[in-house]
């Protein structure tokens, strides 16, 4: 543990932990040193961080790290190098030391503890693993998805740090886009609209459907002991629009024709006089018994809202 400032004297050397102004507990930083084991090679690796505002903050630091080295067995020379290159790489690249209990968990395991993929290659492997195991459909899904939403927003994170966060930033971004192609569409703005042409908002149904994607990505992962939980199950996505079929009774027809209003908002019933027409075969197979109007001889049909069932003994 050691105290130090930024100060320089006449000539711009810096004073470090000589500088006189030290003597007031406001000035200056408090860090800490720390010895990880000696690399591959055989070379010492003496590690310093400072930038603390108080030494106990620098002493629950250096708490860390030496906890993180005490994973490993005193005798376990091999995992002790691999937990300090990943203390190493964080001390390097002036990031947060890795979690104490992710650490254990992943020695647990059996995995790298070195090994930390971009979720990109996460990705990858996901996809190249799938392509022979799932129907082509499926797979053209899931392809999509890594393609248009999870590569480009999830793919330079680090599979360790991946976060709900992340997942709510990406989800949000998309929500962006789907306000941003509306509005472009309502500017009449032919470059905008041109920017466009193409591009189709990304409802709630399909938000469930890429978040479904990540999800069984990252099964892997969690079956392997390298999440605790799959962080996909955690984000909350916006709710889903749900209808219930309702029939198209003679009434409900009657009241159409009437007042051009439709009762079944959305339903999409032609304009046709007779509006009875037959169910394709197979179709009434999965129709629960109390859907069935036997009155008017009209059921819910599967794909759209309704239908009628024609009567056939009167075409005979």
């Amino acid at each position: 543990m050691y105290r130090t400032c930024n100060c320089r004297d006449e000539n711009r050397k810096l004073l470090g932990s000589a500088c006189p102004k030290l003597t007031n507990y406001k000035h200056g930083q408090w860090g800490f040193r720390v010895e990880l084991p000696p690399d591959a090679a055989g070379q010492r690796r003496p590690r310093r961080r400072r930038g603390f505002d108080s030494a106990t903050a620098a002493q629950d630091e250096l708490e860390h790290v030496r906890g993180l080295l005490a994973i490993a067995d005193e005798d376990d020379e091999e995992l002790r190098r691999d937990i300090g290159d990943v203390i190493a790489l964080a001390f390097a690249q002036r990031e947060k030391f890795p979690d104490i209990d992710e650490m254990r968990r992943l020695v647990r395991a059996g995995a790298d503890v070195t090994d930390d993929p971009l979720m990109a290659d996460e990705f990858a492997g996901f996809l190249a693993a799938k392509k022979r195991k799932v129907s082509r459909n499926t797979y053209r899904s899931y392809e999509s998805h890594v393609r248009l939403y999870l590569g480009p927003r999830l793919g330079r994170v680090r599979r360790r740090k991946l976060r709900v966060r992340h997942l709510d930033a990406m989800y949000d971004a998309i929500e962006e886009h789907n306000e941003l192609i509306a509005v472009y569409r309502e500017s009449g703005d032919p470059r905008k609209i041109a920017a466009v042409k193409w591009q189709r908002p990304v409802g709630p149904s399909s938000i469930h459907r890429i978040n479904g994607t990540l999800k069984t990505c990252l099964n892997g992962p969690v079956k392997q002991g390298l999440f605790v939980v799959n962080v996909a199950s955690l984000v909350e996505l916006p709710a889903r629009a749900r209808w219930t079929p309702l029939v198209w009774t003679p009434e409900r027809v009657l009241q159409w024709q009437r007042t051009g209003e439709d009762p079944v908002p959305g339903d999409g019933l032609d304009a046709r006089a007779d509006w009875s027409f037959s169910r394709r075969r197979g179709q009434s197979s999965a129709v629960p018994v109390v859907s069935f109007d036997r009155a008017h001889r009209v059921a819910p049909r599967r794909g759209v809202r309704v239908a009628a069932v024609r009567d056939r003994s009167r075409s005979r």
